[in-house]
C-alpha cells in the first residue's frame, strides 16, 4: 500500500489534463508546474539533486556554464517553493548543502520522462 503522502497515480492522461477548451489559465496545473520548472537551469539542478544532497560548489561545477548569480537565484526560488531544502553548517568557510524535499522528490518521474524524451530526440529510431 503506498504511503499517504504519495501523489495518486492517474490511470490516463485524460484524468490529469483537462480538455483544451481555451487558453491555459495561470492556475491550471500545467502552468503552476511550469512556473517552478521554467528556466534553462531548473530541471538540470533538480536532475543533480535527484542523485542526493549536493553542496553549492558541486552544483556550480556540475552545471557547466551557469553563473553563480543564476544558480543562487534558482536555488532560492526552489527553496521558497518547498522543492528543495537548504542546510548551512557554521564551519569556516560555511558549508551549504541542498537536498530535495518530499515535494521535490515528486519531480523524479518528470525528469526521468524528459531523459527518455531527450534520448529519443538524439536517436529517433
Amino acid at each position: 500500500m503506498p504511503p499517504e503522502s504519495a501523489a495518486p497515480t492517474p490511470s490516463s492522461s485524460s484524468d490529469v489534463l483537462p480538455a483544451a477548451v481555451g487558453p491555459c489559465q495561470p492556475d491550471c496545473p500545467v502552468a503552476r508546474a511550469a512556473r517552478i520548472l521554467d528556466g534553462r537551469w531548473t530541471t538540470r539542478i533538480l536532475r543533480d539533486l535527484l542523485g542526493g544532497t549536493r553542496r553549492y560548489s558541486e552544483l556550480l561545477h556540475s552545471l557547466s556554464g551557469i553563473s553563480p548569480k543564476v544558480l543562487s537565484q534558482r536555488l532560492r526560488l526552489l527553496e521558497q517553493e518547498g522543492i528543495i531544502h537548504k542546510t548551512t553548517t557554521p564551519t569556516v568557510p560555511p558549508r551549504t548543502d541542498y537536498s530535495l524535499t518530499p515535494l521535490g522528490e515528486q519531480v523524479r518521474p518528470v525528469v526521468e520522462a524528459m531523459a527518455v524524451f531527450g534520448n529519443r530526440l538524439q536517436d529517433p529510431s
